[in-house]
């Protein structure tokens, strides 16, 4: 692949968080990109980079309970869409109303 960087390419802020209470609230609309697999099961990649929204959801969730090890390094996001597979390493953004925040990075997409 080749990027072409131009005028709306720029960088990521990066949310500062002190403690596991400021992580997303839950029901917090999110955004995930990535290049992952788009079937499951194949490897089929994306020529044009994905995005997909998401939703925090409460830790004590069950959906989360398997998933989350450490409450005070992860939270738990999804619902109705996913990350795909490969997309683990990648931004997970956050709109503060006036620009993008990334507030963590994929794992178990």
């Amino acid at each position: 692949f080749v990027f072409e960087i131009n005028s709306s390419v720029t960088r990521t802020c990066i949310h500062r968080i002190e403690s596991n209470n400021q992580y997303p609230k839950n029901g917090t609309r999110l955004a995930v990109i990535g290049w992952g697999v788009l079937i499951s099961g194949t490897l089929y990649l994306p020529e044009i980079l994905q995005q997909t929204q998401v939703f925090a959801i409460d830790d004590q969730n069950p959906i989360c309970l398997n998933s989350i090890e450490n409450t005070e390094l992860q939270f738990c996001a999804g619902l109705f869409e996913d990350s795909c597979q490969g997309d683990s390493g990648g931004p997970i953004f956050q709109w503060t109303g006036q620009y993008w925040e990334q507030v963590g990075i994929v794992s178990y997409g």
